[in-house]
């Protein structure tokens, strides 16, 4: 997920917590430059960071990850995230020896954030995997809701490299959806589910398609479906009822900026 990567906001996946929009906007000494999170996370740990800064590495980081939110892997230059740095393209590849390493960077750094976010929404020491799983799906639709959201990051690298299965934004995909499916399994079984592994499995694959879905429609009651579905996984296993529908306001239409009541946003 971002759920994962977040790839990667919600009270309980910043893309952020306490209601910190992940779209906030943050200046650069080359100008204003929209801070988006990847996979919803705050962007205050970069938002920080300017010219000044002293660690050049993390700026170059911190530049690409914006670029690349709004405009793609593929579609965001070196000679971009050298101008929105304040560096040269030669002084870039000093700290990265490539794009795809530095792509790498990105990914390996918004892994540990959302990975981190994902356990916070999904609150594991609440009093039951049903809660567990209701606050998991809660937080992804609020994260999905944000106006500028445009999905997992990690998702969008697997599909933007997908004729390269080793490149290192792939790689970096795999290993993060694995670290989350493996998580949320371990969650499952300290909460008693003997097959935690298979539910785990179960779940993520809702999420993932929620990932999808929802950014192809712009609808997010694909994550409240999704929801219900996993609770009568759950409730096979358990007997427990899994997902309670919360009232949700309506906001703005991510697209056209009106309101749209074909579906609820947080």
């Amino acid at each position: 997920m971002e759920i994962g990567s977040s790839c990667l906001a919600p009270q309980a996946l910043s893309a952020g917590a306490g209601g910190t929009s992940a779209d906030a906007s943050s200046h650069t000494s080359r100008g204003a430059l929209e801070v988006h999170s990847l996979f919803g996370i705050p962007s205050g740990r970069y938002m920080a960071m300017d010219r000044g800064a002293s660690n050049t590495r993390q700026r170059i980081v911190a530049a690409a990850y914006q670029l690349v939110y709004k405009t793609g892997f593929m579609r965001t230059s070196v000679d971009a995230i050298a101008i929105a740095v304040g560096i040269t393209k030669r002084t870039l590849y000093q700290h990265f020896d490539s794009k795809a390493a530095l792509v790498d960077a990105v990914l390996a750094d918004q892994h540990a954030l959302m990975l981190a976010r994902i356990q916070e929404w999904a609150q594991p020491g609440s009093s039951g995997p049903a809660e567990m799983l209701t606050n998991l799906f809660a937080a992804f639709e609020q994260w999905a809701s944000q106006s500028h959201w445009r999905g997992s990051g990690f998702t969008r690298a697997a599909i933007e490299f997908a004729d390269s299965p080793g490149h290192p934004a792939r790689l970096a995909a795999r290993r993060h959806k694995a670290a989350v499916e493996a998580w949320l399994a371990d969650a499952l079984a300290d909460h008693g589910i003997t097959d935690a592994r298979q539910l785990a499995w179960e779940v993520v694959l809702l999420i993932e398609g929620c990932h999808v879905l929802v950014l192809i429609h712009r609808d997010t009651s694909y994550v409240r479906v999704a929801a219900e579905a996993a609770a009568v996984l759950l409730q096979r296993r358990t007997g427990e009822q899994g997902y309670t529908p919360v009232e949700k306001p309506i906001n703005t239409d991510a697209d056209s900026g009106r309101p749209d009541d074909s579906f609820i946003r947080l």
